[in-house]
């Protein structure tokens, strides 16, 4: 998709969402609420997680302590906001904002959504019961300064992100296009990346082998993610693939080229009102440093309504080594 392409779709949505019929809608009050102020009807929430990770291969172990995404929400009719920070300690302590972002609109008055800030774009699911991420998420999970234009139905969400990558050149914009739709007890989801480059982990690849002399692929190389959930009393069942259309160019990757695919199944059954065990089975392939194929398990327990826990015991294949076991020890806060 070209340039000017993809400029003439995002202001064209823009112009939709930005009309004056959509800001007065926004503007609306209901006269029925007897919340009464606009700050008695504001609502805040608090959560955040702490992980501990403990890794084992060939013998040598790793521990890894994370405070993920302890964040505050902001939220009110056709007004939504989040702040979360990230704190990682491998060896290393670092910090850095895992989202910041505004939206408004998404409600039945204004089924059109504007999101600007920074977050997680919608590329993919990767929603998972287990403490580590599915490898779909290592795969084309993308973050960064955006602005998503979404329509918004109790049954469909349709939207188009756009940002400026590390790979986009001569103010080029990156675009994100997504398509949800819910029946019942089961959503499908499909979604399209016009680069893959710019998902976190293979833009994190990618600039290591830059200090090493290699280059980025000439070309965008664009992605597909399709998913599928589904619930049937307690149980919870999920599968997700995410695939490059195209192929990374020796040299870019690692010295061969590339066609990345990852792809996730899981589990999950509530065995009892604070239980809840899940099973994963998930792999790649083409992808340099990331396990072949990975089996793991969990068991989370609801300590109290605002504090729960997770257990993860996770078996990862890596190509040409030893295999790597995990164990993952997490406490959520939500308020």
């Amino acid at each position: 998709m070209s340039g000017v392409v993809r400029h003439s779709a995002a202001w064209a949505l823009a112009i939709v969402l930005l009309s004056p019929e959509a800001v007065a809608a926004v503007r609306e009050t209901d006269e029925d609420d007897e919340a009464g102020s606009w700050l008695h009807r504001l609502g805040l929430g608090i959560e955040g997680d702490i992980e501990l990770l403990l890794e084992e291969q060939s013998g040598d172990t790793g521990t890894e302590l994370t405070f993920d995404e302890a964040g505050l929400t902001l939220e009110r009719d056709g007004l939504e906001g989040e702040l979360g920070l990230k704190v990682e300690t491998d060896g290393e302590t670092r910090l850095r904002v895992e989202n910041a972002w505004i939206a408004i609109g998404g409600t039945a008055r204004v089924p059109a959504r504007l999101t600007v800030g920074r977050d997680v774009m919608p590329f993919g699911s990767y929603e998972s019961q287990l403490i580590e991420d599915p490898l779909t998420a290592a795969l084309g999970e993308t973050d960064d300064a955006s602005v998503t234009l979404a329509f918004v139905t109790e049954s469909t969400v349709l939207s188009l992100s756009g940002f400026t990558g590390q790979s986009a050149q001569d103010g080029d914009v990156d675009l994100i296009l997504s398509a949800e739709r819910t029946a019942g007890d089961w959503c499908v989801a499909v979604s399209w990346s016009h680069d893959l480059a710019e998902s976190v982990e293979l833009r994190e690849l990618l600039d290591e082998r830059a200090e090493s002399g290699a280059t980025r692929a000439p070309d965008a190389v664009s992605a597909l993610a399709t998913s599928i959930t589904g619930t049937r009393g307690r149980a919870t069942i999920g599968a997700e693939i995410v695939y490059a259309l195209g192929s990374f160019p020796p040299g870019t990757l690692d010295e061969r080229r590339r066609r990345p695919l990852a792809w996730s199944t899981e589990l999950a059954a509530r065995i009892a009102p604070r239980w809840t065990l899940a099973a994963r089975v998930d792999g790649s392939r083409e992808l340099p440093g990331l396990a072949e194929l990975r089996v793991g398990a969990c068991a989370s327990h609801e300590l109290l309504d605002w504090l729960h826990g997770t257990l993860d015991l996770v078996r990862a294949s890596m190509p040409g080594a030893d295999p790597v076991h995990l164990v993952g020890l997490a406490l959520g806060i939500e308020l």
